[in-house]
């Protein structure tokens, strides 16, 4: 968290909260976890973007935007206990589109969300996995 949070204040990225929050989403004490969640994440956020951008870039009549919109909300919670693959998509369609709704479109969103996973992944990925992984800090985390 303290290095998520200390590239966030260094490379003052808008909506660099994002990189905070998933560092804590995808780590996990079980390390084949972790690395399962990165790639699902990683894979997800890519999904979830291109329907956003398709979504957006379109310009989806209202009513047929809140029936998607609802339709996604309520795949959510099933999706979160089931498969987190679906979830980050959905996630990412919902974090990405609600706020841009009956707004010009808004190519920033979509780049600061895929720069900040690639970030907020790299530091799940070194710090949250392949430290854990080197011979001396793994038999030291078995002693306590």
């Amino acid at each position: 968290m303290i290095v998520a949070e200390m590239t966030s204040i260094l490379l003052n990225l808008p909506r660099s909260y994002w990189i905070a929050l998933v560092v804590v989403l995808v780590v996990y004490r079980n390390l084949e976890t972790t690395m399962s969640r990165i790639s699902m994440r990683a894979l997800g956020t890519c999904i979830g973007v291109v329907i956003a951008s398709a979504l957006m870039l379109w310009s989806v009549p209202s009513g047929l935007f809140i029936l998607i919109i609802t339709i996604l909300t309520s795949v959510r919670p099933y999706a979160k206990s089931r498969n987190y693959l679906v979830y980050t998509s959905v996630m990412t369609i919902l974090i990405i589109s609600l706020p841009e709704f009956n707004e010009p479109y808004i190519q920033g969103i979509i780049m600061d969300r895929l720069v900040n996973t690639l970030i907020e992944l790299f530091i799940a990925t070194i710090l949250g996995y392949a430290v854990w992984q080197l011979p001396g800090i793994r038999k030291s985390i078995a002693q306590i």
